[in-house]
């Protein structure tokens, strides 16, 4: 029973998430862009509804809804917000006094919730708490209490007091998709709530979207019999149904409009009255609102404790896209300090079961060293151990409480910054002494503000002793200046909080002084944002170009352009002028001092693939790819494999490479080794770059179009294809490579649609599969695919049906095929490989790899979802 239907609501779900987009209609061109973090208005029917901006791409903004809804919106679906202009001297107009609520009535303009947001109606019939309201589109429906409220804002009656919040644990109902189900509250922000559905949906709902569960009275179940109308719960929504026969405290009851199949036994919680009935048998069940029990502002509260929001009022919005003059200046390197040996040092500590080296940072003479254990049924489990390079200092050993996840040390190597959850809420930051006993700052916050869908912790990392820079996978870049040192806590202790699902209501504490937002921008999460060594200078990617920012001011540096930066990794060299920018295909190193790109190293795939394309400078100038294969700028090659210890990282200091390596289960130490060895340095490849590319300067190129796309759509394709070809110094027309972009049918799907005033219409939709494709020799060498089937949502012109709607959407598509960017430093993997493979051991020295140390150390990592896929062809000679 419960399975049936649940997948029927969830058709229903998105068929009128389809009939919104449906429902929007195309009125003009904006007069002025609106820009990321912009109050804006989207069309919705025939109303207007306040959005906020959250991306924009050429004429067209991504916006989200004051009720939660996400999507795209083109010219004339959008305008700016409505506000009134103050003349320069002018005093601000004051804000008209509040008007004192009114008895409802017939007649009255009320707003109302439907399909996820407030629109537009006007009341037909008032029953108790209930009211019928028409919608512009002519539909009449009933509203209960919570579902309606004025235009003005939800007012209540005379003598109605807003009633208290309800307790993280507690069990609500919330209004979602147009019906009212039940379900569990997660954590209270202000007068909002999140709660979790019995789908398992997550979801933040404002007051007005949520409200206390009606508590019936005992002479309802008392009076049930053979006959008698009631609502059953059939395990995700309450459904009209008849009870056909009763037991003492259960009852037998028939699903109405569903066969008789799923007649069931339920218990009195799994059933209640009819809405026309609640008045007289529930009490309770009204909306919740904001009022004197909602949560204060920057406070999130949950069942085990409440956690401390970083205030956001004080940032300034910044753009990421500057001007691209180059202004940055690398510092000089701070010298190694001389009081340092080559090791081996002892930890200390061997490997607990599961551990590895998470990271590794040097601090003077000492080397902080995080162990990490993800659990996949548990919290991570992080133990800190801080090595003196100094003779005669005993290693210390930290293991922080269970969830701590380290992911900077601050400078001077007393603090660590760790990611973690705390009292159910995700995503917390907080800064920890290293040393038990010593003095140092304690400080837990949300970097980033709950919400639907909120991005995971992309970075985070110390700027300075007062300053900590974070990034979310939204994109969201943002400086934190720390409060004062030692600051009071909004929660317990990490060690002394309740657990999850506690009863009681936990103890307030006092309110702390809250991080304040410095700037905060808008960043390309292609990327993971990096701190310049020295800290003063931040890297990150936006409008495809990498990006420099002075760190505590958000000044743009500079700006390199031509660069893929789809899954890069960044690293410095350790003097700070050069940096690394390696994907999947390639790895550009650029010259700090001009911004310009020095080198183009081409990455044959299969070494990428066995690796990944992390990157460490080593000290002599050449670059480790993946903590396995040697790079040599010069030469543009990889030349060397080394096999290191399992499970430690690699980093360049003092001259030296140091990792953490241990004897079979022994203790671990850490250990370090020059590198290039001997071998490596007098190793000459037989080839050079240029003949491992697949396209060779001078070479022909044949361009193909496969494709159904319309015809200016195939011009724009063709074009492209032949200023990529002419710009790599290839001529188009003949060769044995060829380009390939086609266009095939896929799979057909039937979807159904709702659409406002004019019911369900099914329409059937046949998957368009777009591929790109480089061919040698008749074999495959690079493929990327882009599939184009039926969406959940579908905007249409007014007087379009839906199939040309669905049609029009589909051909936008094709430009898919021409904005591709064809990597032009693709390397054939047969005949490159490496000059030798050497194995890295416990006592730094270099010793030749045999089969079993090779399939004992190498652990594959996948290439990246988002890169294109590839197949390796012979040299041609």
């Amino acid at each position: 029973m419960s399975q049936r239907k649940t997948g029927g609501r969830r058709a229903w779900v998105w068929g009128t998430l389809g009939a919104f987009s449906l429902s929007i209609g195309i009125a003009g061109a904006r007069a002025e862009a609106p820009k990321v973090g912009d109050k804006i208005e989207i069309k919705f029917g025939e109303s207007w509804v306040e959005a906020t901006v959250t991306w924009t791409e050429g004429e067209r903004v991504r916006a989200r809804s004051t009720q939660g809804l996400e999507s795209w919106f083109n010219p004339g679906e959008f305008r700016a917000a409505s506000k009134t202009e103050t003349k320069p001297g002018e005093k601000p107009a004051e804000a008209p006094a509040p008007e004192k609520p009114a008895p409802l009535k017939s007649g009255d303009d009320v707003q109302v919730s439907f399909a996820g947001t407030w629109l537009p109606a006007k009341v037909l019939k008032i029953e108790g708490q209930r009211v019928q309201a028409k919608l512009q589109s002519g539909m009449e429906k009933w509203f209960d209490s919570g579902q309606y409220k004025l235009p003005a804002g939800a007012k209540p009656l005379p003598g109605a007091k807003p009633p208290a919040l309800p307790r993280a644990g507690e069990t609500v109902e919330v209004s979602f998709a147009g019906t009212w189900l039940e379900a569990k509250v997660l954590k209270l922000e202000g007068a909002r709530v999140q709660a979790k559905l019995a789908s398992g949906m997550e979801k933040w709902f404002d007051a007005g979207d949520y409200r206390t569960l009606a508590k019936i009275d005992p002479k309802f179940y008392g009076g049930l019999a053979a006959g008698s109308k009631v609502q059953a719960f059939d395990g995700s929504r309450w459904l009209p149904a008849t009870v056909k026969k009763r037991e003492a405290a259960r009852y037998f009851i028939h699903y109405d409009d569903w066969s008789d199949a799923w007649d069931t036994w339920l218990n009195a919680d799994k059933i209640k009255p009819r809405a026309e009935a609640m008045g007289q048998f529930a009490t309770g069940g009204v909306q919740a609102s904001a009022g004197e029990t909602s949560v204060p502002e920057g406070i999130i509260q949950t069942a085990a404790g409440s956690v401390v929001l970083g205030d956001m009022s004080t940032a300034t919005d910044l753009p990421a896209d500057h001007a691209e003059g180059w202004a940055l200046k690398p510092e000089a390197a701070a010298a190694a300090p001389a009081a340092t040996g080559n090791g081996p040092f002892a930890l200390g500590t061997k490997f607990n079961s599961g551990e590895k080296v998470a990271r590794m940072q040097f601090v003077g003479t000492d080397a902080l060293i995080a162990l990490v254990h993800d659990d996949p049924f548990g919290p991570s489990k992080t133990r800190v151990a801080r090595v003196s390079m100094a003779a005669g200092h005993t290693p210390e050993i930290v293991t922080m409480p269970p969830g701590k996840r380290v992911v900077d040390f601050s400078a001077d190597g007393t603090q660590a910054l760790c990611r973690q959850t705390i009292s159910e809420v995700p995503n917390c930051l907080e800064i920890i002494p290293l040393s038990p006993g010593k003095p140092g700052r304690e400080m837990v916050f949300k970097p980033h503000a709950s919400k639907d869908h909120e991005g995971e912790m992309m970075m985070a990392a110390f700027v300075d002793a007062s300053h900590v820079v974070s990034c979310d996978s939204e994109g969201e870049l943002v400086l934190w200046e720390l409060p004062g040192e030692k600051a009071a806590t909004t929660q317990a202790a990490a060690g002394t909080l309740p657990k999850a699902g506690a009863t009681s209501a936990p103890t307030p504490a006092p309110v702390a002084a809250r991080p304040k937002a410095i700037y905060r921008m808008k960043v390309s999460t292609n990327v993971k944002p990096v701190m310049m060594p020295g800290r003063k200078v931040l890297v990150a990617a936006a409008s495809e170009k990498l990006r420099f920012f002075d760190a505590l001011t958000g000044a743009p540096l500079g700006a390199v352009a031509d660069l893929n930066l789809i899954g890069a990794s960044l690293a410095f060299n350790p003097g700070g002028t050069l940096l690394a920018v390696t994907t999947a295909q390639r790895m550009s190193i650029i010259e700090l001092a001009s911004g310009r790109t020095a080198r183009e190293i081409p990455l044959p795939p299969d070494f990428v693939k066995k690796s990944s394309t992390a990157t460490t400078w080593l000290p002599s100038g050449h670059l480790l790819l993946g903590r396995r294969y040697l790079v040599s700028p010069s030469q543009r090659l990889v030349i060397w494999s080394y096999l290191f210890p399992r499970g430690t990282q690699i980093e360049a200091f003092a001259g030296n490479t140091w990792f953490v390596a241990g004897e079979g289960a022994g203790p671990l130490s850490l250990c370090s080794v020059k590198l290039p060895h001997d071998q490596a340095k007098t190793a000459n490849p037989p080839v050079k770059v240029e003949d491992l590319l697949v396209f060779r300067r001078g070479d022909q190129v044949s361009i193909e179009l496969a494709t159904d796309a319309p015809a200016d759509v195939r011009d724009k394709i063709q074009q492209s294809l032949e200023k990529q070809v002419k710009a790599m110094g290839l001529t188009p027309g003949g060769g044995t490579v060829r380009i390939v972009a086609s266009t095939t049918s896929g799979e057909t799907k039937s979807m159904d649609y709702r659409i406002f005033g004019r019911g369900v219409q099914t329409v059937s939709v046949t998957e368009k599969i777009h591929t790109m494709a480089v061919v040698l020799d008749g074999k495959e060498v690079w493929k990327v695919t882009n599939k184009a089937g039926a969406s959940f949502m579908v905007s249409a012109k007014q007087g379009q049906s839906l199939e040309d709607a669905i049609r029009e959407q589909q051909d936008r598509t094709y430009s898919w095929l021409a904005g591709l960017t064809i990597p032009r430093d693709m390397v054939r993997p047969e005949g490159y490989q490496v000059q030798g493979t050497s194995r890295v051991t416990a006592s730094g020295a270099i010793q030749p790899a045999t089969e079993a140390d090779e399939a004992e150390t190498t652990t594959a990592e996948p290439v990246d979802g988002t890169r294109p896929v590839r197949r390796g062809v012979k040299l041609r000679p």
